[in-house]
């Protein structure tokens, strides 16, 4: 199994444990995921990717549309990683644009090469941000909340052991 595999295996478990957990009493991801949870989805896959791998590189990347719609997801050994990109089909039409309504419906879990992928056509404008495994570039609040988050989801369900 190439290890693209098998962090494909691992984002559509973690997809599935936050979907269980979020009808729940955890706090995040909210109960309307996946809506609005794409950046701390991403980054809770980008934590989970840095306890059971070793050597990866992970970017995040949040790409900007038209009528401020705005999108997360990763970059991982030139693979793009969006594990909430099926909000779009859940999203009322009057809030999205043409381009995204033109290419529903989405998956849950959409990972696909850089050069492949209808994410940089949907959104024109992206940031990008390498991710290190201690979350350096983020408040220790959202990092515990993170952490918390990540301990809530490995209890209650089969994720990869650390």
């Amino acid at each position: 199994m190439s290890n693209i595999q098998f962090l494909e295996k691992e984002a559509t478990c973690l997809r599935c444990a936050m979907e269980i957990c979020s009808k729940g009493k955890s706090p995040l991801p909210t109960p309307d995921f996946p809506v609005m949870n794409c950046k701390f989805a991403s980054l809770l896959l980008a934590y989970h990717i840095f306890h059971i791998s070793k050597d990866v590189e992970i970017v995040y990347v949040a790409g900007f549309g038209k009528n401020l719609v705005s999108h997360v997801w990763l970059e991982i050994e030139d693979h793009v990683f969006d594990i909430t990109g099926d909000q779009f089909n859940m999203i009322e039409d009057e809030q999205l644009y043409e381009e995204i309504l033109a290419s529903r419906p989405y998956p849950k879990v959409h990972i696909e090469k850089c050069s492949q992928t209808y994410l940089y056509k949907l959104f024109e404008r992206t940031e990008r941000m390498p991710l290190e495994r201690q979350f350096p570039a983020f408040k220790n609040s959202f990092i515990r909340k993170l952490e918390s988050s990540y301990v809530f989801l490995k209890e209650r369900l089969p994720l990869q052991p650390q």
